[in-house]
């Protein structure tokens, strides 16, 4: 079976992505509400039911709004750090409450009753599943990572069971079923963010959908990808000359650890280009400070300098899925 990726949607309101093979069927992130999710589920013949994993990259609530419901009631397992998990968590615990959370309402279709409010037990100690970790990758983490990772392995409680969270330290890889799934650290402005290289059937998904600026080591990962979903926020005028945004968010949007512009996406794919990167998306594009015409004309003129034509280019939507790419 040809592995197939989906990407329900992407951009600054939410991010998620669905990839399928032979024996595992995953999200990327779930940034959309479980009522949206199952929707844009539908739209390819697939249902949360039969999910196998969702992988978070980090808190934000552009990536996790319908993470706990879908996986409070399917019992999907949630593949994150620790430092994620516990700034979810908190999210869930102290922003959101059952009238107001963007992940309660719609998980089995209805629109109009939201669910009845969580326990408090939901958020108590209790056990997580420990990975099996492959070898760690060389050049894993930067060591504010990994003092985050083994500061909190080392003495705090894992919340409840009724989660099924399963940690993986950042800059390592494990299996989930016929997946590899390799992580590594990336500069925004989260706790211990991450991107993912995805790898299955002698194909490999890169993801990196909210960084600052662009690392050695997020070059590294990402040239080994076939398949690159990147970000390209904003074009820097617009966004400076946005007249609904303040000039202390405009500075974190800019700062190395808030977004990239389009053409610092252009740079970094001009960093990772190979002859075996075959299709590049475009994501997490700003409704208010891009535009899509913008950001495929910045990437698409840097692609034909740098002679590469082979890299067929696409743009992820906020509102609508992408066509499944299979591979």
């Amino acid at each position: 079976m040809a592995v197939k990726l989906t990407i329900l949607g992407s951009g600054s309101s939410g991010n998620c992505a669905y990839v399928e093979t032979d024996e595992a069927r995953i999200l990327v992130d779930a940034g959309f509400s479980a009522r949206q999710i199952r929707q844009r589920l539908a739209t390819i013949g697939r249902s949360p039911e039969n999910l196998t994993g969702i992988l978070i990259t980090h808190e934000h609530a552009d990536h996790i709004a319908g993470l706990l419901a879908l996986a409070d009631k399917l019992k999907i397992p949630i593949y994150c750090n620790r430092a994620t998990q516990e700034a979810t968590l908190w999210t869930f615990k102290t922003k959101w409450s059952s009238s107001k959370n963007p992940a309660l309402p719609g998980l089995d279709g209805n629109n109009h009753e939201p669910r009845e409010s969580f326990q408090p037990s939901l958020f108590s100690p209790g056990s997580s599943q420990p990975l099996t970790r492959t070898a760690p990758v060389p050049g894993r983490s930067n060591a504010n990572s990994q003092a985050r990772n083994s500061s909190s392995n080392a003495g705090t409680a894992s919340p409840s069971p009724r989660l099924d969270w399963r940690l993986f330290r950042t800059g390592d890889s494990f299996e989930l079923n016929d997946i590899t799934v390799e992580t590594f650290s990336i500069p925004h402005d989260a706790q211990d963010p991450v991107g993912f290289v995805l790898r299955a059937n002698g194909t490999s998904i890169g993801f990196a959908t909210d960084l600052g600026h662009v690392t050695k080591l997020v070059v590294d990962r990402l040239r080994t990808a076939n398949v690159l979903v990147l970000e390209a926020n904003h074009d820097v005028k617009l966004l400076q000359e946005c007249p609904h945004r303040p000039w202390s968010l405009k500075q974190r949007i800019l700062g190395r650890h808030g977004h990239l512009s389009n053409e610092a996406a252009a740079d970094c794919v001009e960093q990772i280009m190979t002859a075996d990167l075959r299709n590049l998306y475009l994501g997490h594009l700003s409704r208010e400070c891009n535009r899509p015409e913008i950001a495929h004309r910045v990437v698409n003129q840097r692609l034909q300098k740098i002679g590469a034509g082979h890299v067929a280019l696409a743009l992820a939507s906020q509102d609508v899925p992408c066509p499944t790419l299979a591979f």
